[in-house]
């Protein structure tokens, strides 16, 4: 329902009462939404017409704090390490939160890997003396 470009900075985490509740990677990807809520709505709307939504309540902090407390992850779990194995360890915290939040954990993960991958093909490339150009 949503553009290329905001995908994978934006994630549907749950739906009430006609509201999509939505989280937002950072500000700048938050203010898109805000700018194409009614596009967005009336996309939904016309896809799920026997649930319609009126709204969307969007988020940029984590949603730790409005998950049940048996369902959150434990006060002192450090998710701290070396930075090669940091979606693993986004992943295994996913496995003890709700789903929906679980669900946007995991495409955390993926991007970080992404993003993770990146890099590595950056550095190489400049090791081998390729231009930035290239």
């Amino acid at each position: 329902m949503l553009d290329l470009e905001v995908q994978d900075h934006t994630w549907l985490v749950g739906w009430s009462t006609g509201a999509l509740e939505v989280l937002c990677q950072s500000s700048v990807w938050h203010t898109w939404l805000r700018r194409h809520e009614k596009k967005i709505l009336k996309r939904w709307n016309t896809q799920f017409p026997d649930t319609p939504a009126h709204s969307i309540q969007a988020s940029v902090k984590p949603w730790i704090a409005q998950l049940p407390a048996a369902a959150s992850p434990p006060s002192k779990m450090k998710l701290r390490g070396t930075l090669h194995n940091g979606p693993q360890r986004l992943r295994e915290a996913g496995e003890q939160m709700t789903p929906p939040i679980a669900a946007a954990v995991r495409r955390l993960a993926d991007t970080l890997e992404q993003l993770q991958a990146e890099a590595v093909t950056r550095v190489s490339a400049k090791e081998k003396g390729a231009a930035p150009s290239e």
